[in-house]
């Protein structure tokens, strides 16, 4: 009989193994920082928070928005909260708010995110990031996000979620396999 801790073992390295895999075989995709922001660039970054509720909690995602794109010299983006609930204003963004009644297949965020879809323009050179009420964007992000669209990637893109050690190696381990 397997005690716990070996049965642990049994699903922890073919996890880490997989994980390793996939950092390796990948890490030629990322894209390093830019040297220099384009100045006056053609095209606008939307930063489109999705939350409940319109709540102090959103005041770190959208300070490091402003902070790293500041840091990147990048000035031509926008912060939108989209949100079920107005709790709190935010200054600095444009917020909003899902009517009770609208309808769509979707729910919880996904459904607000349908809703934003109306208040979002229809533009190439028009790009939205969706983040969630707990993400924080890095000036590397803006310069990785400026290099994808100049290098005139798809309309849709993906890009890795990285979560800073928290001091808990298995919370840090359960962050990091989540894409």
């Amino acid at each position: 009989m397997l005690t716990a801790y070996e049965v642990f073992w049994i699903f922890a390295v073919p996890a880490a193994l997989f994980s390793w895999y996939h950092i390796i075989r990948h890490a030629v995709k990322f894209i390093p920082p830019r040297a220099e922001t384009p100045q006056n660039p053609q095209y606008k970054i939307i930063f489109s928070i999705a939350a409940r509720t319109s709540s102090s909690i959103l005041l770190g995602p959208i300070e490091s928005i402003k902070k790293s794109c500041a840091e990147a010299n990048y000035s031509h983006f926008e912060i939108i909260v989209v949100v079920d609930k107005i709790e709190e204003q935010i200054e600095g963004v444009r917020v909003i708010k899902v009517p009770d009644d609208f309808v769509c297949m979707s729910k919880f965020k996904a459904r607000a995110l349908h809703y934003a879809l109306q208040h979002l323009p229809n533009s190439k050179d028009v790009w939205t990031l969706h983040l969630d009420e707990d993400a924080r964007v890095t000036p590397h992000c803006v310069s990785s996000i400026i290099n994808y669209i100049e290098q005139d990637g798809p309309p849709v893109a993906n890009g890795p979620s990285v979560f800073p050690y928290d001091g808990n190696i298995l919370t840090f381990y359960a962050e990091a396999q989540r894409q």
